[in-house]
């Protein structure tokens, strides 16, 4: 790959929110006083067909260095679009590197059109749920990790579990939560989905109960956690129903 590397016109470079992450104004904050002192890196930019400037890596030093008044900014650019850019900034977020979180890179990796990413987002869209930034809210998950894991493990499983789900609690804030989800993926397993799904409804199970009857077998055997493991296990009490070995 033919890349360049020198100073660029700050304000000539573009951020493109469609794969970006959030800009985050504390992380600035945060690492301004670094910066000050010299310690200043290059950004990644991409020069689209029409000759237009994107950073695909480095949107927070570029307004690190806007905030100190400069004008232009060291960067490396290659000759790319925003497929490729995308796919350059799951690669530079994946596994490994903490810089990204799993709703970002997902959200970068439907950009670059990668085969599993457009189907756990195919997958997402059916149910009507959208990615999480913060707390539980009604039609949004933060479990978009786990979710691609068991995509990737058994799909037509994770349907089960999320057919489920929708039946019962569709309008339920903590509906797709991980905890719940977790619940719904390891009771998909066993083939009492359909018991546990009826015992759930008639008993007028809510996805907190479950959160709670889960959160609460966690504790009492003394070890930390908000009870994933045991999610199973509660939709089973509440449910009324007793699972077969």
């Amino acid at each position: 790959m033919n890349f360049e590397f020198g100073l660029v016109d700050i304000d000539s470079i573009n951020v493109d929110p469609e794969y970006q992450r959030d800009f985050d104004a504390r992380r600035v904050q945060a690492s301004a006083k670094a910066f000050a002192s010299g310690a200043i890196k290059a950004v990644s930019l991409s020069q689209r067909a029409d000759g237009s400037l994107w950073c695909y890596d480095g949107q927070h030093t570029l307004e690190i260095l806007r905030s100190m008044g400069a004008t232009a900014v060291p960067a490396v650019m290659v000759a790319g679009d925003q497929q490729k850019e995308a796919e350059w900034f799951v690669l530079m977020n994946g596994a490994g590197v903490r810089k990204a979180t799993a709703r970002e890179t997902q959200k970068a990796a439907v950009v670059a059109c990668m085969p599993g990413a457009l189907d756990v987002q195919d997958l997402l869209d059916s149910y009507g749920i959208l990615l999480a930034k913060g707390g539980a809210a009604k039609g949004t998950t933060s479990a978009i990790g786990s979710i691609r894991a068991w995509a990737k493990t058994d799909r037509e499983r994770l349907v089960r579990a999320m057919d489920m789900i929708d039946r019962l609690w569709c309008n339920d804030s903590h509906a797709w939560t991980q905890i719940v989800m977790r619940g719904a993926w390891d009771v998909a397993r066993t083939e009492q989905l359909e018991a546990v799904e009826r015992g759930l409804a008639k008993h007028r199970v809510t996805p907190r109960r479950v959160l709670d009857t889960a959160a609460g077998m966690q504790a009492a055997t003394g070890l930390p956690g908000g009870g994933s493991g045991y999610a199973k296990r509660a939709m089973f009490a509440l449910a009324k129903v007793k699972e077969v070995a």
